[in-house]
């Protein structure tokens, strides 16, 4: 009986490990993005994305750098107010200081071979408003690495999104969200309000911090 106990150990090991490669989370969203400040229709884009299981976990990344929004919040403050924002969901995940060192100030692109290099095994979907994909559309020929598909948000149904673009899967999601911006909630809390539309935690970091008050 000894033997055949001893016999087993392999056995059992070698069924956990396929197991856990049948199971694991490979598919992996990137929603990079200013969220200066973050507010609740970045919350519900992450977790309509997690609940239609588009993506099993997805990394949120404010922009160091972006030709479409110069001016914007210190990325220390834009990333403490993200993590605030999602400190209580296990599926968002933030880059690493070694990952953030490699990135350093580079754009979208940047950010997805980064990530990439550290998840090999995973898919990897880009998750942008159907503002950016319009851009998209006219700037994704200086990228080379097409190895992604696309996850397309909009505000309405006003935007035709096709199934894919060059060989790029997309896949779309649609959530009324036109009432909220940063830019709003940037003008309210200069003129003294209190936004309904940004997280009470994330809201005392701005007021803590004197953000948005110029």
């Amino acid at each position: 009986m000894k033997k055949l106990k001893t016999s087993i150990i392999p056995i059992i090991f070698l069924l956990f490990f396929y197991a856990h490669e049948l199971f694991a989370l490979d598919k992996l969203g990137i929603y990079t993005g200013t969220f200066d400040p973050p507010h609740m229709a970045h919350q519900a884009i992450v977790d309509t994305i997690l609940l239609n299981d588009l993506v099993d976990e997805i990394y949120v990344v404010p922009d160091d750098k972006t030709p479409f929004k110069p001016n914007k919040s210190s990325i220390d403050h834009r990333m403490n107010m993200v993590k605030i924002l999602f400190k209580d969901n296990k599926k968002v995940k933030f880059l690493t200081e070694v990952m953030q060192n490699e990135i350093k100030s580079g754009e979208m692109w940047n950010v997805m071979e980064t990530i990439r290099k550290y998840n090999p095994k995973k898919t990897i979907s880009i998750v942008m408003g159907a503002d950016v994909f319009a851009k998209y559309t006219k700037f994704h020929s200086s990228f080379s690495d097409k190895n992604f598909s696309l996850i397309i948000v909009k505000r309405g149904d006003e935007v035709k999104i096709p199934s894919n673009f060059e060989g790029q899967t997309i896949k779309q999601i649609v959530l009324n969200l036109d009432d909220v911006s940063s830019t709003k909630i940037r003008d309210e809390i200069k003129n003294g309000e209190k936004p309904k539309e940004i997280n009470v935690k994330v809201f005392d970091y701005i007021i803590e911090n004197n953000l948005y008050l110029k």
